[in-house]
């Protein structure tokens, strides 16, 4: 949470991020809800070779009181095995997309455990930028992410939600970035990585 990351432990574990995208409007802005959680937060049932759970997770976005925009979405995890059932790393992720406009808004998200009366809430001050032509986007670390070729569609990607990656495992790390930019330019971006005291450990310029 001092990270401004979405984050509970009880009685619903989960962690989360909010990141924000271009839409085909300047007057719109596309807001990336991402949550992850372990397995061992959902109830299982099945046989030894099939567990099922599922979880419902609402977000709303709220400005002044009223609920702008609300999302629902019921999901539902298979695994092969009941050991699979007590993984206590980023084992699930859920992301959700919404369009709103630019400006302040409150964000709600509600994580239940439809095998039990398990639930988690979380509320976070969120202001959502204007992406005009020459911005660029907030970074997005991934999993795996194809580049879009125009604001119409959704991105298509499989982010990760706590950013994180683990040493000696992990050696390359994918990180999503967007402008939109005329199609007749060639434009060129300057990359960083600073420390916490802010020493460039790496930097590179790619097309």
């Amino acid at each position: 949470q001092r990270n401004g990351m979405i984050a509970r432990t009880t009685p619903m574990a989960f962690v989360g991020s909010v990141r924000y995208l271009p839409s085909a409007s300047i007057d719109s802005t596309l807001v990336l809800v991402a949550l992850s959680m372990p397995n061992r937060s959902l109830t299982f049932t099945g046989g030894s070779d099939r567990q099922e759970a599922s979880y419902v997770v609402i977000t709303e976005a709220r400005r002044g009181g009223e609920v702008v925009q609300r999302r629902e979405a019921r999901e539902t995890v298979r695994v092969a095995s009941f050991r699979e059932t007590t993984r206590g790393d980023e084992s699930v992720i859920f992301q959700q997309f919404m369009t709103l406009s630019p400006g302040d808004y409150e964000l709600a998200v509600i994580v239940r455990d439809a095998g039990s009366a398990r639930s988690g809430a979380y509320e976070l001050a969120s202001s959502v930028p204007r992406l005009t032509p020459s911005s660029v986007a907030t970074p997005v670390v991934a999993y795996e992410a194809t580049p879009r070729v125009s604001a119409d569609s959704l991105p298509q990607l499989i982010t990760n939600p706590r950013a994180t990656i683990v040493f000696g495992r992990d050696t390359v790390v994918p990180v999503y970035v967007e402008q939109a930019v005329p199609a007749d330019s060639a434009p060129a971006a300057t990359l960083s990585v600073l420390s916490n005291e802010g020493s460039v450990l790496w930097s590179d310029t790619i097309a």
